[in-house]
């Protein structure tokens, strides 16, 4: 029987073994490649990590990233609206210039996603619901200013944080905040 499997039809190469050959160490054919080392994977291809380490490394990168990128302090926002008194909270809409101050190009659609509204000292996040119409450029350049309006019905203020009176009102993206600018809501009588 041994002899069967080594013959082989004409004009066939013998064959081998195999269940044989992979028994003996050393035996078959040669890798040219070194093994490639997975860190923290088993041999059966099961990871190490259990999913809350997962996460914390994760949370941990993050946080380092943006730490690095507000510490660039590439960025910085000016408010520039001359525009001071609005009737209602609703209209409130206001001209900024992003200054790219560092060495590399800015996105700025990636800055405007980012872009926080600080009112009277709270600071609140963009409405995630809410569409970025944007059709500029793709970046702008080291040492350049980019200039754009920010409306604060895009972002998630409650009524209460905007009612009648005067109000300090700042930008914030990437570590970097704004000048402050003071807004008055006064109803037209």
């Amino acid at each position: 029987q041994q002899w069967r499997q080594n013959t082989s039809h004409a004009g066939q190469k013998p064959r081998a073994d195999w269940k044989n050959v992979l028994q003996i160490p050393g035996a078959g054919r040669k890798s040219r490649k070194p093994p490639t080392p997975f860190v923290g994977y088993k041999p059966n291809g099961k990871s190490q990590m259990k999913p809350f380490a997962t996460i914390l490394l994760l949370a941990a990168i993050l946080s380092i990233t943006h730490a690095a990128r507000a510490a660039d302090s590439s960025l910085e926002i000016v408010l520039s609206d001359d525009h001071v008194v609005f009737p209602t909270a609703t209209n409130i809409s206001m001209e900024m210039i992003f200054r790219n101050v560092g060495e590399t190009n800015m996105n700025p659609y990636s800055l405007l996603v980012g872009l926080s509204v600080v009112v009277d000292g709270k600071e609140y996040q963009r409405d995630p619901k809410r569409i970025i119409c944007y059709n500029g450029v793709l970046f702008f350049q080291s040492k350049l200013g980019w200039r754009s309006r920010v409306s604060f019905s895009d972002f998630l203020i409650p009524p209460e944080a905007l009612v009648s009176g005067r109000h300090m009102v700042a930008l914030r993206d990437a570590g970097s905040e704004s000048n402050t600018q003071t807004i008055f809501i006064e109803p037209r009588k």
